[in-house]
């Protein structure tokens, strides 16, 4: 194993963490992760990226490997995890996962820098549902999975999820070990509709809270506001609250 993490850059001492962290591996799985199929993907990945066959800079598509190797996706996100434990993968924001490449930083498309993550993240699954990459009826992966896979934290999961729900391509189960299955509504409506990102909030110029208008910027100075102009305009903008609890709730 030390070969080959040299071989894509990784520090001399990482063999070192790596069994460190092995002691509480067994702590990562979720109840739906299948182990041993994880363990069998990670070999066989890590063997192609050793070997080359698996170039630097490959990025790694969490439903084209649950098809190769028949497993959930909570069982990729394990496999996944491993590799990025032993340094030859990386996850970034609004991009994925990728195959490392040595002495390089992965950055967005120019034209994705100032899209905010959850509304990547709802382009993105709408993408998936309109190829067939979530078949109707099936269960849709955890927030923890796709936040794992994106990059995020599951809080900005359902943010970018919300909308879908709204629509009904996605659907929550009524029985909770179920969890959110793939509404029969993403096999009927028309790619074009399916892939329509849910307009949220323009920014007026004077906007209406405790019965006066102004502006944001001057709503974030006023002393009602208990967060940061940054906090206030992505509560209104890209969330959807409504002014007034954008202005009154705290941040956690």
């Amino acid at each position: 194993m030390f070969k080959c993490l040299t071989r894509v850059g990784c520090s001399p001492y990482l063999p070192l963490v790596v069994a460190v962290h092995e002691q509480s591996e067994e702590t990562w799985p979720t109840r739906n992760t299948d182990v041993a199929r994880a363990r069998e993907a990670y070999e066989a990945m890590r063997r192609g990226i050793c070997e080359g066959d698996w170039r630097p800079g490959r990025v790694l598509s969490y439903p084209v490997i649950a098809e190769v190797f028949g497993i959930n996706w909570e069982t990729v996100c394990y496999a996944l995890r491993l590799l990025r434990r032993d340094g030859l993968v990386e996850t970034r924001p609004r991009l994925g996962t990728r195959v490392r490449v040595a002495g390089e930083t992965w950055h967005p498309p120019e034209k994705d820098q100032a899209v905010p993550h959850a509304v990547w993240i709802e382009r993105k699954i709408r993408e998936r549902l309109a190829d067939g990459d979530y078949p109707v009826g099936t269960r849709f992966p955890s927030l923890a999975a796709v936040a794992e896979e994106f990059g995020v934290s599951i809080a900005t999961v359902r943010h970018g999820l919300r909308p879908l729900l709204a629509e009904e391509y996605l659907v929550t189960s009524r029985y909770k070990r179920a969890g959110t299955l793939v509404g029969q509504r993403a096999g009927e409506v028309a790619r074009d509709e399916l892939l329509q990102l849910a307009a949220r909030n323009k920014l007026p110029a004077a906007l209406k809270a405790f019965g006066e208008s102004k502006s944001l910027a001057e709503w974030s100075r006023d002393p009602r506001c208990s967060v940061s102009y940054t906090v206030l305009k992505t509560r209104f903008v890209v969330y959807g609250w409504t002014l007034d609890e954008a202005l009154r709730r705290p941040s956690s």
